[in-house]
C-alpha cells in the first residue's frame, strides 16, 4: 500500500505552503530590522521573545538574537550561558523564566512583560 495518494499529496502541499508563509514572515521581520536603529530592533525583538506569534514559535532564539546589530555568535553564546538556556531553543519552547530573562537582558527597563512586575516570583 502506497502513502502517495491524493490526500497525502494535498497534505504535503499544505505543509509546504505553511512553511513558505513562515519563511516569508521571518524574512520580512529581518528586512524590517535591517538598517533600523539598534534600539528599535532590540525593542522589537524583546516584544517578539516576550510574546511570539505562531509564525515565530519555531524560530531559534539564537537566530533572532543575531539579528541585533553588533551581536554575533559570541554575544549570543554568553547570554545562553548566563541564563542557562540551551543554544538550540526555539521561541515557542522557552520557559517563562527563560523568556523573562532574555527580555530583561534585552531591555532592563521592561518591568511589566505579560503581567510580571519584576518582583513576584513565578
Amino acid at each position: 500500500m502506497s502513502n502517495t495518494g491524493p490526500e497525502v499529496k494535498e497534505q504535503r502541499m499544505e505543509a509546504l505552503a505553511a512553511g513558505n508563509e513562515i519563511r516569508i514572515k521571518r524574512a520580512a521581520a529581518k528586512r524590517a530590522w535591517k538598517g533600523t536603529d539598534r534600539e528599535v530592533v532590540i525593542r522589537s525583538i524583546a516584544a517578539l521573545v516576550a510574546d511570539p506569534p505562531e509564525w515565530a514559535e519555531t524560530w531559534k532564539l539564537a537566530g533572532v538574537l543575531r539579528a541585533i546589530p553588533g551581536w554575533g555568535p559570541d554575544s549570543v553564546a554568553n547570554i545562553f550561558a548566563n541564563l542557562e538556556i540551551h543554544p538550540n531553543v526555539t521561541l515557542g519552547k522557552l520557559k517563562v523564566l527563560e523568556r523573562l530573562g532574555v527580555v530583561e537582558v534585552l531591555q532592563p527597563q521592561f518591568t511589566n512583560v505579560n503581567g510580571w512586575d519584576g518582583e513576584t516570583t513565578l
